[in-house]
């Protein structure tokens, strides 16, 4: 009778933790604004110039990237993700999905270039999610991301010499690199 109630309650807890979907990292996320100043040196060792150029950033915290997790007991090899933000904008995107552990490829939850739009936006994000396999649909649902405005974060100066690397007139480039070297001002 001990072993019934038991499996009965495994089985229960497992159909409640079943249906659990959305982002490894949470589904809150604070959008903090990064800036610092860099100095980038070029031109020859007789005439150098440089350049001051102030970053500005912002980033998420946790994290700008995420992967999506479910049961592992889905056989699917994609994941469609449907961002509908407050604005009323509608960003779609996939990822490849892995069924022996419940995760997809990382997503990119946040950008600041125009040509790759965030899936996430502040406020409300609610996504709609699509597991498929070479069969078609498996499994569908929902969950809901909050974006919300976080703290400012200033990163200490630094130099760059120009080279293969670091080019002067790159200048979003150079401020990308920058608050990765500073580790985004933590």
């Amino acid at each position: 009778m001990k072993s019934i109630i038991f499996i009965s309650l495994l089985a229960l807890v497992s159909s409640a933790n079943a249906g659990k979907a959305g982002f490894t990292v949470g589904d809150d996320f604070q959008a903090v604004e990064l800036s610092g100043q860099i100095g980038c040196t070029d031109g020859s060792a007789d005439h150098p110039v440089v350049h001051q150029i102030q970053c500005r950033m912002t980033t998420l915290d946790p994290s700008v990237i995420a992967q999506f997790s479910s049961s592992s007991d889905i056989a699917a090899k994609v994941v469609y993700l449907t961002a509908h933000h407050e604005d009323g904008t509608t960003i779609k995107r996939a990822a490849q999905y892995s069924a022996n552990s419940g995760r997809s490829n990382p997503f990119w939850l946040w950008s600041t270039t125009s040509e790759y739009p965030p899936l996430l936006k502040m406020g409300v994000n609610s996504i709609r999610y699509e597991l498929l396999s070479d069969g078609g649909l498996l499994q569908e649902g929902s969950f809901e991301v909050m974006v919300r405005s976080g703290s400012s974060r200033r990163c200490a100066p630094q130099s760059y010499q120009a080279g293969p690397i670091h080019k002067c007139y790159r200048p979003q480039q150079l401020c990308e690199n920058y608050f990765s070297d500073q580790n985004f001002c933590l």
